[in-house]
């Protein structure tokens, strides 16, 4: 959610000049929107007779009566770049920086950031190759981008999901933090998680203390029914050391957090997917998770105050759940998201 100045109002669909394009993000400077997303837009051939496509950035511009002035792309050759949950965020010298996550032809992966001109056009990057936690196989390698955002000291942090594990033993999600400088060189990384659960990683909150990592834990990816599914905070120092850990509560089922903000009251409101219950199978050998949108208020000691459900339907789609929350100066809050 974003306010402009622009106080242009326009409902546009353009096609973009690729074969699949999604935008995610748009920053608005000096009467023009600059957005930038996923796209399809050529493939790799990796032999044999083998092929896939190329996963790139989107970057378009639109001024401020929605036209369309830059329609591009960013690409690598045998990398794919998943910009999807990356946000533009301008410089003070004009360029915007991005960051996204990468996958090599051989399954590696990276995490990127970029600086983009105003044309669309790289003109610097930096790529962190995934730290060797432990041994994974290739087929169940994974780091996730979520987050991105600078602190009041010039430093910056990116918050993802990464896969760790021992092969045979299964695997599972953790958080994980990444502290650069201003250059952008690693000052300090740390992993978050609990042993034989999947925490994932959701928004990024930088407090004048440290950082709350807001997200979700689950077994799903472990068992076939009876899951658990709680919302998650973990705050951390400035140095990434614990500080206190918070969930939902257990006798509800509630997703991941998408967004979570400090209100004027002290406290905190998050956002995401919730009143989960499990549709069994026939035979009851496994089971389907459904939700609806789900807005929680928690106080200064995290206690719940209230919660509301968004939809009136359940479903089992992951695009059913609320994705941004601003709070207004009247203390009321809007919320948005995507219902299925």
């Amino acid at each position: 959610i974003q306010s402009s100045p622009a106080q242009q109002f326009f409902n546009k669909r353009d096609a973009l000049h690729s074969f699949f394009s999604m935008l995610t993000s748009v920053a608005e400077v000096n009467g023009k929107y600059y957005c930038t997303g996923y796209c399809w837009d050529s493939i790799n051939y990796i032999g044999n007779n083998q092929a896939w496509g190329i996963e790139g950035v989107k970057f378009a511009v639109f001024d401020t009566y929605g036209n369309k002035i830059i329609d591009t792309i960013y690409q690598k050759n045998g990398k794919d770049i998943a910009a999807a949950n990356g946000k533009l965020l301008p410089q003070p010298d004009g360029s915007f920086l991005l960051a996204a996550d990468e996958t090599d032809t051989n399954g590696k992966w990276y995490l990127n950031i970029m600086r983009f001109d105003t044309t669309g056009k790289v003109i610097w990057e930096k790529e962190f190759p995934k730290p060797l936690c432990t041994d994974v196989s290739p087929n169940d390698d994974f780091w996730r981008l979520l987050d991105f955002q600078p602190d009041s000291f010039g430093n910056w942090l990116m918050l993802s999901t990464i896969v760790c594990g021992t092969p045979g033993n299964g695997i599972q999600h953790d958080m994980f933090l990444m502290k650069l400088d201003s250059s952008f060189n690693l000052i300090w990384q740390k992993q978050y998680g609990y042993p034989n659960m999947n925490d994932y990683a959701g928004k990024l909150l930088i407090e004048h203390d440290g950082y709350i990592l807001a997200g979700g834990r689950s077994n799903s990816n472990l068992v076939r029914k009876n899951f658990i599914f709680n919302a998650e905070m973990y705050k951390v120092d400035t140095s990434g050391n614990h500080l206190w850990h918070w969930l939902s509560d257990g006798q509800k089922k509630i997703g991941t957090i998408k967004d979570v903000i400090r209100t004027q009251d002290g406290g905190y409101l998050y956002c995401g997917m919730g009143d989960g219950y499990e549709v069994l199978s026939a035979n009851q050998s496994f089971s389907i998770p459904e939700f609806k949108g789900w807005v929680e208020k928690i106080d200064l000691n995290r206690n719940v105050l209230w919660n509301k459900t968004i939809n009136d339907e359940y479903s089992n789609w992951p695009s059913t759940e609320q994705r941004m929350l601003m709070e207004l100066p009247d203390g009321k809050a809007v919320v948005a998201g995507s219902l299925w």
